[in-house]
């Protein structure tokens, strides 16, 4: 038997999920020929069956899928721009479906890879969780690749937690560690290490303030080396947060700024109000383009974190210099 024909994913396997909904598969692989084989055999059973494609993986691995495959038209995504933020990638696979509601589709995610910050993984095993509830409707399969030999052992582990079906040594199999999405996504199971102690805060209790806090923002961006682009970014990322923090939470709330130890600006606004849907942020724009709020913030930050509680709501912003 070769390696295309041992790590090839029969998606259309009685276990992969039905041809109506979603079916949502974790890839473990070992070494990039393992990954080339078993997503080349997938993206290609897809478009001989007239499934769209869509493949969202680091640019460094598009090269060796584009080479492996037999056909043609699949739409590629470099995972480490669309997915840096994992919270812009359920409204972006949404915009890709839409377009093809009367066909079922394929979907190719590698959301985590190795180098990822542990704050980056939490989101990103977070979101893995949440497509599990966001594309439950959608007629799509999708394969998610974890590397077994380069990932922490606790990732590897997240995936059968958040994946109904895992592919291993070829063959899909159900998961008996899957949980039910909202348990996995549980604010309290993800708590945000503490802020430093010499983080910067500002209080804010009322739209007067807005001003206030966009100039301090600004200044402490500026101050950190970053460029005019990405402060204008920042500044409009926590105008959003404030201002739904004034409108919602009711009591205004505090901002917190400081560098972290890669010299990225966090920026993390707290305030008494609580917000109750897992998805908000990752609905896509309407067809106006009107794009307010977390959607936008998502957009805007190179990693968004919320947390929100009988205590209050926390919104974490992390923007690169």
């Amino acid at each position: 038997m070769s390696a295309s024909e041992h790590h090839s994913v029969d998606s259309n396997s009685g276990d992969a999920g039905p041809r109506d909904g979603l079916s949502h598969l974790a890839l473990l692989y070992r070494g990039p020929r393992e990954f080339v084989d078993a997503v080349t055999g997938f993206v290609d059973e897809g478009l001989a069956a007239g499934e769209p494609v869509m493949v969202v993986v680091p640019r460094s691995r598009m090269d060796m899928i584009k080479a492996g495959l037999k056909g043609d038209g699949t739409h590629f995504a470099d995972m480490t721009e669309l997915g840096r933020n994992p919270g812009r990638l359920i409204p972006a696979v949404q915009e890709f479906l839409e377009q093809f509601r009367d066909h079922r589709t394929r979907l190719v995610g590698e959301p985590i890879w190795p180098g990822h910050s542990a704050d980056e993984i939490a989101e990103a095993t977070r979101h893995e969780a949440l497509i599990n509830v966001a594309l439950a409707d959608f007629p799509v399969t999708v394969l998610c690749p974890y590397d077994q030999d380069q990932l922490p052992a606790k990732v590897i582990e997240d995936s059968w937690r958040t994946h109904p079906m895992v592919v291993k040594d070829g063959q899909a199999r159900a998961s008996d560690d899957y949980c039910d999405p909202a348990d996995v996504f549980a604010d309290e199971a993800w708590p945000l290490p503490p802020s430093p102690a010499g983080a910067e805060v500002r209080e804010f209790r009322s739209d007067s303030d807005l001003s206030l806090i966009r100039s301090w923002v600004q200044h402490f961006a500026w101050a950190s080396g970053m460029t005019m682009g990405r402060v204008d970014d920042l500044c409009l990322a926590v105008s959003e947060i404030v201002g739904n923090a004034l409108q919602h939470g009711g009591a205004g709330g505090a901002l917190r700024v400081w560098r972290d130890d890669g010299g990225a600006v966090m920026c993390e606004v707290r305030d008494v109000g609580r917000i109750a849907d897992p998805l908000v942020g990752r609905y896509p724009p309407g067809p106006d383009l009107e794009a307010t709020g977390l959607w936008l913030v998502n957009q805007l930050c190179d990693l968004v974190a919320i947390r929100s509680g009988v205590d209050g709501t926390q919104v974490r912003l992390t923007v690169n210099l």
